[in-house]
């Protein structure tokens, strides 16, 4: 790693810091409640997967939670798209 290495990654990390000025404080957040809500719907997913599959295990009726599952995953691809 030379010095011109860091250079041109300060330089591409100021032109970020730049650009997001620009952009708004407003825009930045909404950005970032997007993502926590993509984290979110992601992590309610996994909990209900790992649910369905305890019950698969234990031999119990599943089709709620499959339920369930199809209309989180909806709701994770209209948040991905930004349809909120």
């Amino acid at each position: 790693m030379d010095k011109a290495f860091f250079e041109e990654r300060m330089e591409r990390l100021r032109n970020r810091t730049d650009r997001d000025r620009q952009l708004g404080p407003e825009l930045v957040e909404m950005e970032t409640s997007q993502i926590r809500k993509i984290r979110r719907k992601r992590q309610k997913l996994l909990n209900l997967e790992m649910a369905k599959c305890s019950k698969k295990i234990q031999h119990q009726d599943e089709q709620k939670t499959q339920e369930r599952i199809h209309q989180e995953k909806n709701r994770f691809q209209k948040i991905c798209r930004g349809n909120s």
